[in-house]
């Protein structure tokens, strides 16, 4: 699916449900937004000096927009890569879902609900109410939205897992399994073709298949492809590669998806530790929040690279999330400079460390946003464990 950033030109609203429209005052803003960090400070804060005696608050979001021609007979999913907490997303008054964790990215098809002939309202509200983390939370909509475009059969972003089961100097085996989404009741023959495609644009590998889609739901198909002289993934030098799927169903083109991946082989053993590409390796690392200072929670892509380059900088080659999945935007740093990432899931499970923490969902949410990290993360080279 072709993604396409959607953070601009939001109405913000903060207060209480009923106060949270559009024809109420409101500001203008971009995302990331971090509705909390401007809030003036109070000693009697909730959250006390865990949250830096920031106050809590309710923050409403609000994007109207113009379904595009190219939208047409498209699926449409709305992307968000974390927004804190409890957030509900609304489309046209109509309430499409409800996740309680502010730190897991999820998707939203709208397909269903937009209107073609008239302006569109999306609305997605946010809780930060304290205390419910051990740190600095911020609130609303800290991370990045998007939209994933993608045809009737289309390939997931999180529907790509590429491993590097064989690596040496001459030659790299790179395992590719995808599954396509049909979204039309009926079987359909469709073609797949696969590229590797290097840091210089040069096709380094490529296959094709043909394949019978399931009529609604998901059909697996997996490829094996041979990189000569492949240019691995390490610390040192951060080699990137690109895996370009091109989904065409009678003829036509439905869908392509890239997905960015590294070459490289990790190994973890009692005798010899951490080995990367066969070489020993002592991790030089600590634990980093995702806040980013003065800036608050938001993950601007700008502001994510910087604080891994500082710590790059002062010797770090790993670090660990604490305490939750960090956004995309830090991970594809660490991609590019040589970071590696011991992902971190959750704080806790099911014993709170304070009132309002992620111990009120843990039971009936913990797969699925184990799984959204799992999903999101896994073809990163940076990220290890």
């Amino acid at each position: 699916m072709k993604r396409i950033p959607f953070n601009f030109d939001w109405k913000f609203i903060e207060g209480t449900r009923r106060h949270a429209d559009s024809s109420r005052n409101y500001e203008i803003v971009d995302l990331p937004h971090d509705f909390i960090i401007n809030k003036p400070r109070t000693p009697d804060s909730p959250g006390g000096a865990s949250s830096g005696f920031f106050p809590e608050g309710y923050g409403t979001y609000i994007k109207e927009f113009d379904v595009p021609k190219e939208w047409e007979d498209k699926i449409i999913l709305l992307d968000i890569d974390g927004a804190y907490m409890n957030s509900e997303v609304f489309l046209n008054n109509n309430k499409l879902f409800h996740h309680p964790y502010g730190y897991t990215a999820y998707q939203v098809d709208l397909t269903p609900w937009l209107i073609h002939d008239i302006t569109n309202v999306l609305k997605i509200t946010t809780q930060c109410f304290l205390p419910s983390t051990r740190w600095y939370s911020g609130g609303g909509l800290f991370r990045e939205v998007g939209i994933l475009i993608g045809g009737k059969q289309y390939i997931h972003p999180w529907d790509v897992f590429v491993t590097t089961p064989e690596v040496s100097p001459e030659k790299a085996v790179v395992h590719a399994a995808i599954e396509v989404t049909n979204t039309l009741s009926k079987e359909c023959e469709a073609e797949l073709r696969v590229y590797i495609i290097s840091e210089t644009d040069q096709i380094v590998a490529e296959d094709q298949c043909k394949i019978l889609l399931q009529g609604d739901g998901k059909t697996s198909v997996s490829f094996e492809l041979s990189v000569d002289s492949p240019l691995l993934w390490d610390v040192d030098e951060t080699h990137l590669y690109t895996l370009k799927i091109v989904l065409k169903v009678n003829g036509e083109v439905s869908d392509e998806s890239e997905t960015v991946f590294g070459i490289r082989k990790i190994e973890i053993d009692a005798q010899n530790g951490f080995r990367l590409n066969g070489r020993k390796m002592k991790l030089r690392g600590g634990c980093i929040h995702h806040d980013n200072a003065l800036l608050g929670a938001c993950a601007f892509p700008k502001a994510e690279e910087r604080k891994i380059r500082i710590l790059k900088d002062a010797g770090y080659n790993a670090i660990r999330t604490a305490h939750n999945p960090p956004s995309r935007a830090l991970l594809e740093a660490c991609d590019r400079i040589g970071m590696l990432v011991l992902n971190e899931s959750f704080d806790m499970w099911r014993t709170p460390k304070n009132p309002l923490d992620y111990h009120l969902y843990f039971e009936k949410w913990w797969q699925f946003d184990l799984r959204s990290m799992v999903l999101r993360d896994r073809n990163h080279p940076s990220v290890y464990c």
